[in-house]
Protein backbone atom coordinates (compact mmCIF):
# COMPACT_ATOMS: atom_id res chain seq x y z
CA UNK A 1 0.00 0.00 0.00
CA UNK A 2 1.21 3.52 -0.83
CA UNK A 3 0.70 6.76 1.10
CA UNK A 4 -0.23 10.12 -0.42
CA UNK A 5 0.41 13.19 1.75
CA UNK A 6 -1.28 16.44 0.71
CA UNK A 7 -0.22 19.82 2.12
CA UNK A 8 -3.31 21.42 3.67
CA UNK A 9 -2.01 24.72 5.11
CA UNK A 10 0.47 27.40 4.17
CA UNK A 11 1.58 28.68 0.76
CA UNK A 12 2.15 25.14 -0.57
CA UNK A 13 -1.46 24.01 -0.12
CA UNK A 14 -2.37 21.34 -2.65
CA UNK A 15 1.14 19.93 -3.09
CA UNK A 16 1.05 16.09 -3.02
CA UNK A 17 3.84 13.70 -2.00
CA UNK A 18 3.66 10.00 -2.86
CA UNK A 19 5.45 7.40 -0.70
CA UNK A 20 5.37 3.99 -2.36
CA UNK A 21 5.81 0.59 -0.75
CA UNK A 22 9.43 0.11 0.29
CA UNK A 23 10.21 3.84 0.37
CA UNK A 24 10.99 6.27 3.20
CA UNK A 25 10.67 10.01 2.61
CA UNK A 26 12.05 12.62 5.00
CA UNK A 27 10.48 16.06 5.47
CA UNK A 28 12.16 19.19 6.83
CA UNK A 29 13.39 22.73 6.31
CA UNK A 30 16.89 21.89 4.97
CA UNK A 31 16.75 21.60 1.19
CA UNK A 32 20.14 19.91 1.09
CA UNK A 33 19.20 17.18 3.56
CA UNK A 34 15.45 16.47 3.53
CA UNK A 35 13.90 14.55 0.62
CA UNK A 36 10.92 16.90 0.64
CA UNK A 37 12.04 20.38 1.76
CA UNK A 38 9.92 23.29 2.99
CA UNK A 39 12.51 26.06 3.47
CA UNK A 40 9.84 28.71 4.05
CA UNK A 41 8.63 26.99 7.26
CA UNK A 42 11.05 28.37 9.85
CA UNK A 43 9.50 26.31 12.65
CA UNK A 44 10.51 22.97 11.11
CA UNK A 45 13.85 21.34 11.89
CA UNK A 46 16.36 20.56 9.14
CA UNK A 47 15.03 16.98 9.00
CA UNK A 48 11.78 17.06 10.96
CA UNK A 49 9.99 13.73 10.37
CA UNK A 50 9.91 10.73 8.03
CA UNK A 51 7.10 8.65 6.53
CA UNK A 52 7.97 4.99 5.93
CA UNK A 53 5.83 2.75 3.76
CA UNK A 54 6.74 -0.81 4.78
CA UNK A 55 4.93 -3.95 3.54
CA UNK A 56 3.11 -4.24 6.88
CA UNK A 57 1.81 -0.68 6.60
CA UNK A 58 2.83 3.00 6.65
CA UNK A 59 4.26 4.71 9.74
CA UNK A 60 5.35 8.16 10.97
CA UNK A 61 8.69 8.80 12.70
CA UNK A 62 9.79 12.05 14.36
CA UNK A 63 13.49 12.69 13.67
CA UNK A 64 14.34 14.31 17.01
CA UNK A 65 12.80 17.60 15.89
CA UNK A 66 13.08 20.61 18.18
CA UNK A 67 9.36 21.41 18.19
CA UNK A 68 7.79 18.00 17.72
CA UNK A 69 5.62 16.17 15.19
CA UNK A 70 1.87 15.99 15.83
CA UNK A 71 -0.52 13.29 14.64
CA UNK A 72 -4.20 14.21 14.94
CA UNK A 73 -3.25 16.87 17.50
CA UNK A 74 -1.10 14.65 19.74
CA UNK A 75 2.70 14.82 19.81
CA UNK A 76 4.19 11.48 18.74
CA UNK A 77 7.59 9.89 18.28
CA UNK A 78 6.71 6.81 16.21
CA UNK A 79 3.20 5.85 15.14
CA UNK A 80 1.40 3.87 12.42
CA UNK A 81 -0.58 5.81 9.84
CA UNK A 82 -4.10 5.19 8.57
CA UNK A 83 -6.28 6.91 6.01
CA UNK A 84 -7.72 10.19 7.29
CA UNK A 85 -4.84 11.01 9.65
CA UNK A 86 -3.45 14.55 9.85
CA UNK A 87 0.25 15.27 10.38
CA UNK A 88 1.37 18.70 11.57
CA UNK A 89 4.92 19.99 11.83
CA UNK A 90 5.71 23.66 12.20
CA UNK A 91 3.25 25.76 10.20
CA UNK A 92 2.51 22.94 7.78
CA UNK A 93 -0.13 20.21 8.03
CA UNK A 94 -0.60 17.17 5.80
CA UNK A 95 -3.61 14.95 5.18
CA UNK A 96 -2.97 11.21 4.78
CA UNK A 97 -4.46 8.91 2.14
CA UNK A 98 -3.64 5.21 1.77
CA UNK A 99 -4.11 3.65 -1.69
CA UNK A 100 -2.95 0.54 -3.52
CA UNK A 101 0.31 0.79 -5.46
CA UNK A 102 -1.35 -0.41 -8.64
CA UNK A 103 -3.74 2.55 -8.49
CA UNK A 104 -0.88 5.08 -8.54
CA UNK A 105 -0.10 6.87 -11.81
CA UNK A 106 2.70 5.35 -13.84
CA UNK A 107 5.48 7.76 -12.94
CA UNK A 108 9.05 7.47 -11.64
CA UNK A 109 9.24 6.63 -7.94
CA UNK A 110 9.33 9.56 -5.54
CA UNK A 111 12.54 8.30 -3.92
CA UNK A 112 15.33 6.18 -5.40
CA UNK A 113 14.96 2.45 -4.79
CA UNK A 114 17.58 0.72 -2.60
CA UNK A 115 20.80 0.19 -4.52
CA UNK A 116 19.93 2.75 -7.20
CA UNK A 117 21.86 6.03 -7.56
CA UNK A 118 20.47 8.64 -5.22
CA UNK A 119 18.51 11.45 -6.81
CA UNK A 120 19.02 15.05 -5.61
CA UNK A 121 16.73 16.13 -2.76
CA UNK A 122 13.33 17.35 -3.81
CA UNK A 123 11.94 20.62 -2.54
CA UNK A 124 8.30 21.49 -2.07
CA UNK A 125 8.80 25.02 -3.36
CA UNK A 126 8.91 24.26 -7.13
CA UNK A 127 5.10 24.46 -6.90
CA UNK A 128 5.62 28.23 -6.70
CA UNK A 129 7.39 28.34 -10.09
CA UNK A 130 5.76 28.70 -13.47
CA UNK A 131 5.71 25.51 -15.54
CA UNK A 132 8.99 24.96 -17.30
CA UNK A 133 10.64 27.97 -15.69
CA UNK A 134 14.21 27.23 -14.54
CA UNK A 135 15.03 27.73 -10.90
CA UNK A 136 17.30 30.72 -10.37
CA UNK A 137 20.38 30.00 -8.31
CA UNK A 138 22.02 33.41 -8.54
CA UNK A 139 21.01 36.98 -9.03
CA UNK A 140 20.89 38.16 -12.65
CA UNK A 141 23.71 40.42 -13.65
CA UNK A 142 22.88 44.09 -13.88
CA UNK A 143 23.18 45.82 -17.22
CA UNK A 144 25.96 48.38 -17.43
CA UNK A 145 25.01 51.47 -19.38
CA UNK A 146 27.62 52.68 -21.88
CA UNK A 147 29.20 56.01 -20.93
CA UNK A 148 27.85 59.08 -22.71
CA UNK A 149 30.34 60.89 -24.99
CA UNK A 150 31.82 64.02 -23.51
CA UNK A 151 30.66 67.27 -25.13
CA UNK A 152 32.57 70.42 -24.28
CA UNK A 153 30.29 73.27 -23.19
CA UNK A 154 30.08 76.36 -25.38
CA UNK A 155 32.22 79.25 -24.19
CA UNK A 156 30.33 82.50 -23.79
CA UNK A 157 31.82 86.01 -23.75
CA UNK A 158 31.80 87.53 -20.24
CA UNK A 159 29.20 90.22 -19.61
CA UNK A 160 30.46 93.79 -19.08
CA UNK A 161 31.04 94.63 -15.43
CA UNK A 162 28.32 96.46 -13.54
CA UNK A 163 29.34 99.36 -11.36
CA UNK A 164 28.38 98.55 -7.78
CA UNK A 165 25.95 100.93 -6.05
CA UNK A 166 26.64 101.89 -2.45
CA UNK A 167 24.18 100.24 -0.06
CA UNK A 168 21.57 102.40 1.60
CA UNK A 169 21.74 102.50 5.38
CA UNK A 170 18.86 100.69 7.11
CA UNK A 171 17.80 101.57 10.63
CA UNK A 172 17.11 98.40 12.66
CA UNK A 173 15.71 98.75 16.19
CA UNK A 174 17.61 96.83 18.84
CA UNK A 175 16.13 93.43 19.80
CA UNK A 176 14.69 93.07 23.31
CA UNK A 177 16.90 91.13 25.73
CA UNK A 178 16.22 87.35 25.89
CA UNK A 179 15.13 85.93 29.26
CA UNK A 180 17.72 83.75 30.96
CA UNK A 181 17.35 79.99 30.22
CA UNK A 182 15.56 77.90 32.81
CA UNK A 183 17.52 74.82 33.85
CA UNK A 184 15.28 71.77 34.22
CA UNK A 185 16.56 68.38 35.23
CA UNK A 186 16.08 65.69 32.58
CA UNK A 187 14.93 62.35 33.96
CA UNK A 188 16.66 59.42 32.23
CA UNK A 189 14.39 56.76 30.67
CA UNK A 190 13.56 53.90 32.95
CA UNK A 191 14.71 50.56 31.56
CA UNK A 192 12.82 47.41 32.52
CA UNK A 193 15.26 44.65 33.53
CA UNK A 194 15.19 41.63 31.22
CA UNK A 195 14.47 39.26 34.11
CA UNK A 196 11.53 41.38 35.27
CA UNK A 197 10.13 41.60 31.74
CA UNK A 198 10.42 37.82 31.32
CA UNK A 199 8.40 37.26 34.49
CA UNK A 200 5.48 39.14 32.90
CA UNK A 201 5.33 36.63 30.03
CA UNK A 202 2.01 35.02 29.14
CA UNK A 203 3.76 32.10 27.39
CA UNK A 204 7.21 31.16 26.13
CA UNK A 205 8.60 29.40 23.05
CA UNK A 206 12.19 28.38 23.67
CA UNK A 207 14.11 31.52 24.63
CA UNK A 208 11.30 33.82 23.50
CA UNK A 209 8.92 35.20 26.15
CA UNK A 210 5.63 36.77 24.98
CA UNK A 211 3.67 39.12 27.23
CA UNK A 212 1.04 40.38 24.73
CA UNK A 213 -1.67 38.35 22.99
CA UNK A 214 -3.95 40.75 21.05
CA UNK A 215 -7.66 40.18 20.74
CA UNK A 216 -8.43 37.83 17.87
CA UNK A 217 -5.25 35.76 18.28
CA UNK A 218 -4.87 32.29 19.80
CA UNK A 219 -1.74 31.01 21.53
CA UNK A 220 -0.14 27.95 19.94
CA UNK A 221 2.34 27.18 22.68
CA UNK A 222 4.42 24.85 20.49
CA UNK A 223 5.30 27.59 17.98
CA UNK A 224 3.69 31.00 18.68
CA UNK A 225 0.19 32.25 17.90
CA UNK A 226 -2.38 32.25 15.11
CA UNK A 227 -5.24 34.48 14.08
CA UNK A 228 -8.44 33.07 15.59
CA UNK A 229 -11.41 31.94 13.53
CA UNK A 230 -9.83 33.08 10.27
CA UNK A 231 -11.24 31.57 7.10
CA UNK A 232 -8.97 31.02 4.13
CA UNK A 233 -5.31 31.82 4.73
CA UNK A 234 -4.73 32.18 8.51
CA UNK A 235 -2.08 34.66 9.60
CA UNK A 236 0.43 33.26 12.07
CA UNK A 237 3.46 34.26 14.14
CA UNK A 238 6.18 31.72 14.82
CA UNK A 239 9.18 31.91 17.13
CA UNK A 240 12.27 29.78 16.48
CA UNK A 241 15.93 29.72 17.45
CA UNK A 242 19.13 27.91 16.53
CA UNK A 243 22.79 27.86 17.44
CA UNK A 244 25.43 29.30 15.12
CA UNK A 245 29.10 28.38 15.17
CA UNK A 246 32.27 30.25 14.40
CA UNK A 247 32.03 34.01 14.53
CA UNK A 248 28.71 34.78 16.24
CA UNK A 249 27.61 37.62 13.97
CA UNK A 250 24.02 38.18 12.91
CA UNK A 251 24.71 39.61 9.42
CA UNK A 252 26.08 36.43 7.79
CA UNK A 253 23.27 34.34 9.32
CA UNK A 254 20.56 36.64 7.93
CA UNK A 255 22.19 36.70 4.48
CA UNK A 256 22.30 32.89 4.41
CA UNK A 257 18.58 32.79 5.17
CA UNK A 258 17.82 35.30 2.41
CA UNK A 259 19.99 33.38 -0.06
CA UNK A 260 17.85 30.30 0.57
CA UNK A 261 14.67 32.28 -0.08
CA UNK A 262 16.09 33.71 -3.31
CA UNK A 263 16.84 30.18 -4.50
CA UNK A 264 13.51 28.56 -3.72
CA UNK A 265 10.90 31.31 -3.93
CA UNK A 266 9.70 32.77 -7.18
CA UNK A 267 11.23 36.25 -7.62
CA UNK A 268 10.97 37.30 -3.95
CA UNK A 269 11.07 40.99 -3.13
CA UNK A 270 13.22 41.50 -0.04
CA UNK A 271 13.46 44.83 1.77
CA UNK A 272 15.16 45.81 5.00
CA UNK A 273 12.88 46.92 7.83
CA UNK A 274 13.56 48.77 11.08
CA UNK A 275 14.00 46.18 13.85
CA UNK A 276 12.10 46.73 17.11
CA UNK A 277 13.72 47.01 20.51
CA UNK A 278 14.14 43.50 21.92
CA UNK A 279 15.30 43.21 25.54
CA UNK A 280 18.07 40.66 25.91
CA UNK A 281 19.30 40.86 22.28
CA UNK A 282 22.87 41.87 21.47
CA UNK A 283 22.10 42.30 17.75
CA UNK A 284 18.83 42.83 15.87
CA UNK A 285 17.70 42.86 12.24
CA UNK A 286 14.41 42.79 10.35
CA UNK A 287 13.38 42.14 6.73
CA UNK A 288 10.16 42.10 4.70
CA UNK A 289 9.71 39.36 2.08
CA UNK A 290 7.00 39.22 -0.58
CA UNK A 291 6.47 36.59 -3.27
CA UNK A 292 3.61 35.44 -5.50
CA UNK A 293 2.11 31.98 -5.83
CA UNK A 294 0.69 30.39 -8.95
CA UNK A 295 -2.87 31.17 -7.85
CA UNK A 296 -2.12 34.92 -7.88
CA UNK A 297 -1.81 35.47 -4.14
CA UNK A 298 1.08 37.46 -2.69
CA UNK A 299 2.52 36.07 0.55
CA UNK A 300 4.09 38.48 3.03
CA UNK A 301 6.75 37.63 5.63
CA UNK A 302 8.12 40.00 8.23
CA UNK A 303 11.09 38.42 9.99
CA UNK A 304 12.66 39.86 13.12
CA UNK A 305 16.06 38.43 14.06
CA UNK A 306 17.78 38.64 17.46
CA UNK A 307 21.19 37.34 18.48
CA UNK A 308 22.60 36.78 21.94
CA UNK A 309 25.89 34.93 22.13
CA UNK A 310 25.76 31.97 19.73
CA UNK A 311 21.95 31.77 19.73
CA UNK A 312 19.88 33.40 16.97
CA UNK A 313 16.14 33.71 17.39
CA UNK A 314 13.61 34.55 14.68
CA UNK A 315 10.03 35.81 14.91
CA UNK A 316 8.16 35.41 11.61
CA UNK A 317 4.81 36.93 10.71
CA UNK A 318 3.24 35.14 7.72
CA UNK A 319 0.11 36.59 6.13
CA UNK A 320 -1.31 37.76 2.82
CA UNK A 321 0.20 40.99 1.56
CA UNK A 322 -3.28 42.48 1.23
CA UNK A 323 -3.99 41.81 4.92
CA UNK A 324 -0.70 43.09 6.35
CA UNK A 325 -1.92 46.71 6.88
CA UNK A 326 -4.75 45.50 9.13
CA UNK A 327 -2.54 42.98 10.99
CA UNK A 328 0.45 45.28 11.43
CA UNK A 329 -0.81 46.99 14.64
CA UNK A 330 -1.30 43.61 16.33
CA UNK A 331 2.13 42.40 15.21
CA UNK A 332 3.81 45.55 16.53
CA UNK A 333 2.03 45.08 19.87
CA UNK A 334 3.29 41.51 20.05
CA UNK A 335 6.95 42.26 19.27
CA UNK A 336 6.91 45.26 21.62
CA UNK A 337 6.22 42.83 24.45
CA UNK A 338 8.77 40.08 23.66
CA UNK A 339 12.01 39.25 25.46
CA UNK A 340 14.82 37.11 24.02
CA UNK A 341 16.79 35.45 26.82
CA UNK A 342 18.77 32.37 25.76
CA UNK A 343 20.33 30.22 28.44
CA UNK A 344 24.03 30.87 28.85
CA UNK A 345 26.06 27.63 29.06
CA UNK A 346 27.63 27.09 32.46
Amino acid sequence: MAVVLEVKTGPLSGEKIVVRTGETVTFGRAAGRADFALPHDTFMSGIHFAVECAPQGPSLHDKNSSNGTFLNGARVKDSPLVAGDEIRSGQTSFSVRVIADENLPKSPPAVAQPGAPAEPPRAAVPDLFAAGEPRATARPQQRVQAPMPFVAPAIQEPAPPISPQPPKPVSVPPAPPMPPPVSRPVEPPRAVPVAAAAKQAVFTVGSWAFSVVPQGWTVKSEFGMEQSEKEGFPSSITATEEMIGGNPALGPFVESQLSMLRQYLREPKIEAAIPPAIPGAEEKASVDVRYSTNDGQTIFYRRVYARTGNTVGTITLMTLDSEFPSIRPSFEQIVAGVVFQPKVPA
